[in-house]
């Protein structure tokens, strides 16, 4: 009646030190337990697991990713922004970890070599090498970024790409030599993005102990590109 339009979406709240808050989130775990599950939301759930030190949190996120332990990867997110998942985990991580066991995958994180910059209850991870080593259906393989250069082994085929090895490929000259328009315009992207700063792990202190921080991490990495661009570009 009138033109108007019902509005059906729900929000949720959450209460915090006495005080509620409208959740985006919750709001977003809540509406998908609605429709996915049958079960109220859990009573509790599994909590966080942070760490002394930056470099610490580093470790047993590389740790849980090694031993492809869902749980401790979800605890050691900064429970500051991945509040609702750890709440709502529960639901899903029985069946979670039980389709993990069935793939056929073996591996060890080999290499790392990472430097934590920052002050204060911020910090920045920048992995300047990581290696994995493992098999896959009973096939051994190998991957390895150092630096700008990815290598990587699998049925004794092996495989190597640096940053400058791409930018001076002649098959792609050869195939834009004919497009000068396309070429212009990958080298004024290029040009625009040349001084992007390094993107890294963000990590963040919440309450007295050290977490990594997926929504920090991605704002950073969207700042990064902004702050490389002026008007004109």
């Amino acid at each position: 009646d009138g033109g108007t339009i019902p509005i059906t979406q729900t929000s949720t709240a959450v209460q915090l030190d006495g005080r509620w808050y409208f959740s985006l989130f919750y709001t977003v775990a809540e509406t998908a337990r609605r429709d996915l599950v049958d079960t109220g939301v859990p009573i509790e759930g599994i909590g966080a697991v942070g760490s002394e030190t930056p470099e610490a949190a580093v470790d047993q996120l590389l740790d849980s990713v090694e031993a492809l332990d869902l749980r401790l990867m979800m605890q050691t997110l900064n429970p500051g922004e991945a509040g609702a998942l750890q709440r709502y985990a529960p639901l899903f991580l029985a069946d979670a970890d039980e389709a993990l066991a069935e793939v056929p995958l073996e591996w060890t994180v080999s290499t790392r070599d990472f430097r934590v910059e920052g002050d204060g209850d911020r910090r920045t991870v920048f992995i300047d090498a990581i290696g994995i080593d493992g098999t896959i259906d009973g096939e051994a393989f190998s991957v390895g970024v150092n630096g700008d250069c990815v290598t990587a082994v699998f049925q004794d085929e092996s495989f190597e790409q640096c940053a400058e090895d791409a930018s001076a490929a002649p098959e792609l000259d050869e195939l834009l030599g004919d497009v000068p328009e396309v070429t212009a315009f990958l080298e004024a992207l290029s040009e625009s993005f040349a001084d992007v700063e390094p993107v890294g792990l963000e990590l963040r202190q919440y309450d007295g102990a050290w977490y990594v921080s997926p929504v920090s991490t991605f704002s950073e990495a969207v700042l990064a590109v902004l702050r490389a661009l002026d008007r004109a570009e």
